[in-house]
């Protein structure tokens, strides 16, 4: 797969401020986005299970004027926006994760939280990271980790 270069050089950056494998890192987001900075997709069943929880923790955001913004992942690692909250992310717009230097920086940040509860379980963390709906998604990250390798 082609991928590009300054991003791969971004995603490293980010893998090792985490201490996250880079080439796990660049195989999420290529499961993820394909390397597309600009990847938003609507996923209605995180906001249907975990809606109400996120309204009550965070009132101060516009949850239900645009209710499928919230329901969505963005760029590169396709971070949920409620979840970016959730790990320290300040941006007003969840669209902001589709900087590839905020989206890294956030995506790296979520799963290194994912490694540390599952002491340093790739495959779980990868679990949690899709949610747990699909017990294939670990397998179809590590089947990618073979396309990035760095000195």
């Amino acid at each position: 797969m082609a991928y590009p270069k300054e991003l791969v050089v971004l995603a490293k950056e980010h893998a090792s401020r985490y201490d996250l494998d880079p080439c796990l890192v660049c195989a999420v987001v290529e499961q993820e986005s394909g390397w597309n900075p600009y990847a938003i997709r609507v996923e209605r069943r995180f906001w249907q299970q975990y809606g109400e929880v996120y309204r009550q923790r965070y009132p101060e955001l516009l949850w239900t004027r645009y209710p499928d913004l919230f329901a969505a992942s963005f760029g590169l690692m396709q971070v949920m926006y409620p979840v970016a909250v959730e790990h320290g992310f300040r941006g007003r717009f969840p669209t902001e994760l589709c900087d590839p230097r905020e989206g890294l920086n956030t995506g790296c940040k979520i799963l290194r939280a994912k490694m540390d509860a599952t002491k340093d379980s790739v495959e779980e963390a990868l679990l949690r990271w899709n949610g747990g709906g699909r017990p294939q998604y670990p397998a179809e990250v590590l089947s990618r980790l073979s396309h990035y390798t760095f000195d």
